[in-house]
């Protein structure tokens, strides 16, 4: 168990430099951003295809997802930390499986008290 709900980025890091397992979990890590030039029709797509990514990772054993937006820039876009934890946790819901992984959320976007508050409470572990 974490003593604590945020991680610093050197624990972030040993989480994802594991090679797919930490502490004998399986741990798969999927990407939250989508391309700039889909607009805003390719936020809700790129959310959906994220939830079923989620969904099949979990249908196959894995038992922490972290959910990442590193690979933001000029030309890929975020997807919003609390909108990607509030529907990835429900879809899990809705597929009798939120019980069996755990939610990371690795994000430069909350950074306020609240923010992670925020997360907590839309389902991140």
């Amino acid at each position: 168990w974490l003593e604590k709900p945020c991680l610093l980025p050197a624990e972030m890091q040993a989480i994802l430099n594991v090679g797919g397992r930490f502490n004998g979990w399986r741990v798969k890590t999927l990407d939250t951003t989508f391309p700039k030039s889909e607009g805003p029709a390719g936020l809700q797509r790129n959310l959906e295809r994220l939830c079923s990514e989620v969904v099949e990772a979990v249908a196959k054993g894995c038992e922490v997802i972290v959910l990442s937006d590193e690979s933001v820039s000029q030309d890929w876009v975020q997807m919003p930390s609390l909108l990607v934890c509030g529907a990835v946790h429900h879809a899990l819901v809705a597929q009798k499986q939120r019980s069996k992984t755990a939610l990371i959320i690795n994000s430069g976007d909350p950074h306020e008290v609240c923010h992670h508050a925020l997360l907590l409470t839309f389902g991140a572990d």
